[in-house]
Parts: structure tokens; sequence; C-alpha cells
């Protein structure tokens, strides 16, 4: 009988620690989806009114690929096309408008830009400052809030409403980007001068009227959009944002080959510009670590390191101008490469090791020797990876 008053006594006190470990847990959980104010956070409250995932995931099958019409004009003059876009990033673009038998398809690939019109068969430059205003608009509300987290971070906390609706601004490297958030979706957005009045027209704008729900996608994707400058209409259909497109997909057939060393290895205000992927035979030249330390100071070449496995290599950045030492312990290898360039965060949130061999499978080859893997420095938000395998000869 005292044994069961005993036990009758400590089950408040049981019952109460339950009570708290349960809580603690519940309260840990909500508190990473809050704010300093006890409400859910702008971001958090944004990433989840686009459905779908709340993270970017680490592949680069992140792409978007978009079928549908597009309407220029209005009323009776207006004329509608079919379309297709392709998009790769915050400055990488690929669309075909065909109508009649009759086409034209226009590419980005950076300050790069060409037009193939009508019935040629050959590609003519075109002028890149539109279509990248436009390329930047459509990779910032395919991905929002996705990249945004600095400029959230420094908002104002959403009251006790959970209301994140407003206006929000960053600086890219094209301008300062204005998105309009209505019911927790980015509805329009202005791309305008740095120095711009705040009351100046903006350079490029976008309005989204209707969105296409998650399903097999990232997130919610815009169905309709509307440019009042070019005063066309986009209906899109059918939207993929799991694709991954190779470089080549920007590019005309007979255009050099972007080389991923080349992009801007970007700071805290660097603007997110999609993972790159190329399949392209090039010549890479190199010295062996042992090989660099034998060198005098002045005989050694300005460069690049990477690792190959366990070992060092120094890529010349010019190596046809090298002193006579260094020029006698050059080696070089002709191969087919496949070579992947993303921008990660210095805190960890680098190369996923599942990654490379999806790419390498999406890509139809295989690996053929070690992956070389661009040395990154620790100290800065974002860094430039870049990843190179040999592959088999395709």
């Amino acid at each position: 009988m005292r044994d069961w008053r005993k036990a009758l006594l400590l089950a408040p006190l049981v019952l109460g620690v339950i009570a708290y470990v349960v809580f603690a847990f519940q309260g840990s959980v909500l508190r990473a989806l809050r704010g300093d104010g006890g409400e859910p956070d702008a971001w958090a409250l944004l990433s989840a009114a686009r459905g779908g995932a709340v993270e970017a995931p680490r592949t680069p099958a992140q792409h978007l690929r978009a079928v549908g019409t597009v309407r220029f004009g209005d009323g009776e003059d207006a004329v509608e096309q079919d379309a297709e876009l392709l998009l790769g990033g915050s400055a990488r673009m690929r669309f075909r408008l065909e109508a009649q038998n009759a086409r034209n398809v226009f590419t980005l690939d950076g300050a790069d830009c060409w037009l193939l019109a009508g019935d040629s068969t050959e590609w003519q430059p075109y002028d890149a400052e539109t279509l990248a205003d436009e390329t930047l608009l459509r990779w910032e509300l395919a991905r929002f809030p996705w990249g945004w987290e600095r400029p959230l971070e420094a908002a104002r906390q959403p009251g006790p409403g959970r209301d994140a609706d407003g206006r929000y601004a960053r600086r890219t490297a094209r301008g300062t980007l204005l998105v309009d958030i209505v019911d927790g979706r980015p509805m329009r957005l202005q791309l305008r001068d740095i120095d711009a009045a705040l009351d100046a027209p903006a350079r490029a704008e976008v309005g989204v009227e209707a969105w296409l729900p998650p399903g097999d996608n990232l997130r919610a994707q815009p169905m309709v959009l509307t440019w009042p400058q070019a005063r066309r209409l986009e209906t899109w259909s059918e939207v993929t944002d799991r694709a991954m497109l190779l470089d080549a997909t920007f590019r005309p057939p007979d255009a050099a080959a972007g080389d991923a060393m080349a992009r801007p290895d970007l700071g805290e205000a660097g603007s997110d510009t999609g993972d790159r992927v190329s399949l392209q035979e090039r010549t890479v030249s190199w010295l062996d670590e042992d090989a660099v330390a034998t060198l005098a100071p002045a005989e050694r070449p300005n460069g690049h390191w990477w690792r190959v496995d366990d070992a060092r290599r120094l890529v010349p950045a010019d190596p046809t101008r090298l002193a006579a030492a260094a020029a006698a312990a050059l080696q070089s290898s002709t191969r087919r490469w496949l070579e992947w360039s993303f921008y990660a965060r210095a805190d960890g949130d680098a190369e996923d090791p599942t990654v490379l061999p999806q790419l390498l499978e999406r890509a139809g080859t295989a690996a053929d020797g070690e992956a070389w893997r661009l040395e990154v420095p620790a100290d800065g938000r974002r860094r430039l990876h870049v990843v190179r395998v040999p592959v088999t000869a395709g």
C-alpha cells in the first residue's frame, strides 16, 4: 500500500517532466521558423508560400524549361507564337519562338548573345542588354526567396498577423532589384539603375498573373507573365524546374565553349547564377607540387592550384609564357572533360559527393580518370567551386 501511495505522489512530477520535454522539443522546432519577435520570419513565410522545397537542393538539376505561347501586342494587332524557354541561371537563356513554320531563336550566355532568325542557318550577334535584364528577372522569379536570405534578414519582421507581404530590394550585378510580394508570393519584379530616383520608371519589369502548383517541381512556378515594356503576355502550360542543361544549350554550335574559370568569384553582394555543366575537349597543362617546390620564386608561374586525389597541381594562367625551368617541368593532357562549376558558401556547404555520379549519368558519359577540384579559400560568404573530370570520348 505504501509503494502504491508513493507512486501516486510521484506521478504528477513524472508527467511534468514528460510535458516539459515535449514542449521544449516543440519550442525548438518553432524557434527554427521564427524571427526575434517570436513569429515566423519573412524568409520562412515566403518559402512556405511557394510550396514544395523550402531549401534549395544541392544538385545542378535546378534549371528551368517552359513550353507555352507568347502574345505580342494587344487587340486585333496581337500576334501569338509558340514558345520554348530554357533558363540556366541569371545570365543564361535560350528562347525559341515559332509561328507558321517560321522561327526565331535567341541565346544568351553572359555578355554574349545571338539570334537565329527566320529561315537563316547563320547565327548573328544580338544586343544582349534587354535579354540580360529579362533573364535576370526570370531567374530571380523562378527561385525567390532562395538567394534572398541576407536581404530578408535585414527586412522588417512580420507582425502578429504573420504577413510577409510588401516590397523587398537588393542589389545585383545589373542594378537594384525590387520584388513586390502579395499573398506571400512575388507578383511583380522591377530592375532599376542603382543610382535611379525612387520615382524613376523601371528599366525592366515583369508581373505574375497566375501560378502553377508545385506538382513534381521544386516549388510553384509562374504560369502567366506580363512584360509591360515589351507589350508581351506569356502563358506557360508546362514548366519544370528540375532540368539540367549543358552550357552548349546557350551558345551556337560553332561558338567557343565558355570557361568556368572566367566566372566572377562572387562575394556577399553576388547573385545566385546557377550551376554550369559543360562537356568539351580541352588541353590542360600543369606542374606537380614537387616540381613547383624546386623553382625559384621568380620562376613560379601565376595560376590556380587544383587537388587531384591527394596530389596538388598548379595550372598556369598562361602555359605559353613560362620560365625555362617551369616549362621543362610542365605536363599536358588533351582530353574530353566534364566541367561543373557552382557557387557555395564557405561554411562547409560545398560539393555533395552524390552529385558528380548523377551529372555523369545525365550527360551520358563516364569518368575516365580522377576528378580535379579547384582549391577554394576559406574566407568569404560565397566562392566559386570548379570540378573537372576526364570522361570517355563521345
